[in-house]
């Protein structure tokens, strides 16, 4: 359900769940703090994030990963950064579909591709 939502709170939340994945591979996690609120699907917006900030520790051999939110306008941009190895132009549409991974992805590790088809 749509409702009022405080992103500083949720990227603190966030920050502390994957901060100890984050920390056994050597990467610094931070969550910049928000004072901005928006009306989102809390739990939808959770597990998105959760997605996205997982993908970047994986995808992160050094250095750190920001949970962040800019205000663009009307409207607020939330950011998932980091010093990955980022995604090659030709491969930006396809990590959209289900059970796609990108190459370079540790053959042995659980699950079905990036899950950026939700």
């Amino acid at each position: 359900a749509v409702a009022p939502l405080s992103l500083g709170g949720l990227f603190d939340e966030l920050a502390r769940e994957f901060a100890p994945v984050a920390r056994a591979k050597g990467l610094t996690l931070t969550a910049a703090p928000s004072s901005l609120w928006i009306a989102s699907d809390r739990d939808l917006l959770r597990s998105m994030l959760q997605n996205l900030i997982a993908n970047a520790i994986r995808y992160t051999d050094h250095g750190r990963v920001l949970i962040g939110a800019r205000r663009d306008g009307e409207r607020v941009r939330i950011l998932v950064c980091d010093t990955g190895r980022g995604i090659a132009e030709a491969d930006r549409q396809a990590v959209f579909g289900e059970f796609v991974r990108l190459p370079g992805a540790p053959v042995d590790e659980p699950g079905a591709g990036l899950g950026l088809a939700i």
